[in-house]
């Protein structure tokens, strides 16, 4: 064994190594690296070349699918509930309708691409229907895919980000058939996350410090669907950040960029929330969101960009703390806007706050 690419067939069939012997390979020298990579690929080797590398408690931590940092619900920080019913709508669109959807929500300055990911994890136990499906392959995506560790020629890079409705529409068509899971059915199989987004670009020309919009983060999954047929003939995962902003597209947005990457399906077990110090994971209902104030960390007539950023800096100090608009707001002044010694500043006083100081 030469290089580490030799043993690519083997990374993800012994998820649970414990001993692995490469003593005498070429790559011992060839790479001095190796070890590294392969304690990343292997979360339970416990001895490489007769040497222990892992303490048993590491491997025990590991086994469980502890991290370092624990998983959280997802944060869907919403703004009239324009994220919402976007996502709503796109996807069983883009599964029965994407001509229609490319010309509902996208215009001529509208970026989208996509992007293959062969080396993302797998998940380690497969679902049952999976062995009557056909073997994976990237055929259909990999002349559009825009991933820029493998793709290093510009023309190349320009090519595959599509511009505009026309090419935007055009790249969705000459994609495979698709079907995604009911958001509202199986919410277990996607994980969702939106933020508010100021200062991007004006249309219209007229607000110079630009507009606010939302960056929308979907992860998940789909069938790929035989037209003949209607049967899925292969699963796989994906990731997809939407940037969307108004415009003349349905319900008065536009999206200005749209990101979609492919891999192999993984299911959904990443996002599903830890508990945290023996306490019970947080859901939804109990996760702390952050006060609402219409127009608040959003672009409008008479603000400056400074006001916007120091808005949007008073809604994370009240989502991180469940503080109120106003008590987020006259901590940051006392602390010279900044949202580090805000964050101390409250730690220290939270103790002698008045109730009405938070949500």
């Amino acid at each position: 064994l030469k290089d580490l690419r030799s043993l690519d067939g083997w990374r993800w069939k012994f998820r649970h190594l414990d001993h692995l012997v490469l003593t005498g390979n070429p790559i011992e020298a060839e790479i001095l690296t190796y070890k590294d990579e392969i304690l990343k690929w292997y979360p339970t080797l416990r001895i490489l070349n007769g040497i222990q590398v892992r303490a048993d408690e590491d491997i025990t931590a590991a086994s469980k699918g502890k991290l370092p940092i624990p998983i959280l619900a997802a944060s869907f920080r919403d703004e009239a509930s324009i994220g919402e019913n976007f996502i709503k709508q796109f996807f069983p669109t883009f599964d029965t309708d994407r001509i229609a959807l490319a010309n509902g929500y996208y215009d001529a300055q509208s970026t989208f691409s996509l992007s293959v990911n062969t080396s993302a994890p797998r998940a380690s136990e497969q679902p049952v229907g999976h062995e009557k499906m056909k073997p994976l392959a990237w055929d259909a995506y990999i002349k559009k895919s825009r991933n820029l560790l493998k793709v290093t020629h510009l023309p190349s890079r320009m090519s595959r980000a599509y511009v505009g409705t026309e090419a935007i529409r055009d790249s969705w068509t000459s994609l495979p058939s698709t079907r995604h899971p009911d958001l509202l059915g199986e919410p277990q199989k996607w994980l969702i996350e939106c933020h508010s987004l100021p200062g991007l670009p004006d249309p219209t020309g007229q607000s110079p410090g630009g507009v606010g919009g939302l960056i929308v983060m979907v992860h998940g999954e789909f069938y790929e669907i035989d037209q003949a047929t209607g049967q899925p003939t292969m699963e796989r995962s994906f990731d997809r950040t939407f940037v969307l902003g108004p415009g003349g597209g349905v319900g008065g947005i536009r999206v200005i960029s749209d990101i979609l990457t492919l891999r192999a399906w993984g299911g959904s077990a990443a996002w599903v929330p830890e508990s945290v110090e023996g306490n019970a994971a947080p859901t939804s209902s109990s996760t702390q969101r952050p006060q609402m104030v219409d127009g608040l960390g959003i672009s409008g007539p008479g603000k400056s960009e400074e006001q916007i950023q120091k808005e949007a800096m008073v809604l994370e100090l009240s989502k991180v703390t469940g503080m109120t608009v106003e008590y987020s707001t006259m901590c940051l002044e006392q602390s010279g806007w900044s949202l580090e010694g805000a964050a101390k500043a409250f730690e220290l006083a939270k103790a002698n706050l008045p109730p009405e100081a938070f949500l």
